[in-house]
């Protein structure tokens, strides 16, 4: 469980084409964070974390360690009598690859840090000239290694369909980072929003965002290679909050607030009907069994898995079964014969493989 505060791009020495941060962060993020505010915003979440999982305090939202030394000695100042007290796990903070030293790194080592995660974006040095990231690539590999080799755990943060990416930039990318081992991936797809510069280029259609369904393939595309590389990807897609869903505030691109669950939904239609497509025509019904928390990721919104399935295999009654002991992520497929599970981990595995025979592997990106 995290309890997150928002710099809203302290720290940042510039602002990217994309972004708008008090729409990242939320109007209610707006306000400064000072001592009272800490301390009734962590004891709120103290309170309330009644299945008492471990507790991160989080900076997010700018660049902390491209604060002033003061600053970032107060916010972990702040943080730290939770840790001693046991209360609290550690700290977790976001930063750019450019503003990672060794004296910075024993400041947030010293003060209980435990995570830092790293704003990538892209491993493409023109999409990242292009998006005014200022900084290189090669900046990213050392800080990655830096971080790694201090002993903290490392999260990388990418985007998709930033100005000047093709599916061959994004897939080079993701291969990068599937080198660099980072602990955690989390990933979206770029969306204009009003008022920044990419939402000038959009208007004079100097820039085409990605539509929704390119945005869900290429994100799939990234969750198979990061997958099965032992990468976890802890988010798919913006976290949603008021200012977006503000009429004007997104006016491009493929925004939506449940985009992880339409990446699933696509990968346990095709998980149902690799397992489909292996039965003879003598079966005649089936049962299909999985987690009950993977049960609308395998029926889809207003059930249009279950009505697809049916409609490309007519000739089969198709029941579901939910059982909680079913581990997340697999398919079981029952039949009067037999019965087979399939985990995402082994689907991933042959989906790759297959792309790979037949030279189609660009055309599972976008």
């Amino acid at each position: 469980m995290i309890i997150p505060f928002f710099l809203s791009q302290e720290g940042c020495p510039h602002r990217c084409i994309y972004c708008d941060g008090k729409k990242l962060a939320g109007e209610e993020e707006e306000e400064e964070i000072s001592p009272a505010l800490f301390r009734k915003k962590v004891e709120l979440f103290l309170q309330f974390n009644k299945r008492e999982k471990p507790l991160f305090i989080a900076f997010y939202g700018g660049n902390f360690t491209g604060l002033k030394r003061e600053r970032q000695e107060e916010l972990l100042g702040l943080a730290l009598p939770y840790i001693e007290a046991g209360l609290v796990e550690g700290i977790r903070i976001s930063t750019r690859p450019d503003y990672i030293e060794e004296d910075t790194l024993s400041l947030l080592k010293d003060c209980g840090v435990r995570t830092v995660e790293v704003g990538v974006q892209s491993m493409d040095d023109n999409v990242l000239s292009l998006s005014q990231r200022g900084y290189k690539a090669s900046n990213v590999l050392n800080a990655v290694k830096l971080l790694k080799l201090w002993g903290f755990e490392v999260g990388v943060h990418l985007m998709v369909g930033l100005p000047g990416e093709s599916a061959s930039s994004f897939s080079r990318t993701v291969k990068e980072i599937v080198d660099l081992k980072p602990h955690t991936v989390r990933l979206h797809p770029t969306v204009v929003f009003a008022g920044t510069e990419l939402a000038q280029w959009y208007l004079a259609g100097c820039y085409q965002p990605l539509t929704l369904e390119q945005a869900i393939y290429a994100c799939r595309y990234a969750l198979r290679e990061f997958t099965l590389a032992g990468i976890s990807v802890i988010r798919l897609g913006l976290q949603t909050n008021e200012e977006m869903r503000k009429p004007g505030a997104v006016i491009g691109g493929p925004y939506h607030p449940t985009l992880g669950a339409l990446v699933e939904e696509s990968i346990f239609l095709d998980m149902a009907q690799y397992l489909l497509a292996q039965l003879g025509r003598a079966i005649n019904k089936v049962s299909f069994s999985f987690s009950p928390r993977d049960e609308s990721f395998f029926r889809g919104k207003g059930n249009r898995n279950l009505w697809s399935l049916r409609k490309k295999f007519p000739f089969l009654e198709i029941s579901l079964s939910p059982d909680k002991e079913i581990r997340r992520g697999s398919l079981v497929l029952n039949t009067p014969m037999e019965m087979r599970c399939l985990t995402k981990r082994d689907f991933f595995q042959w989906e790759k493989k297959t792309f790979a025979e037949k030279g189609h592997e660009t055309s599972s990106i976008l």
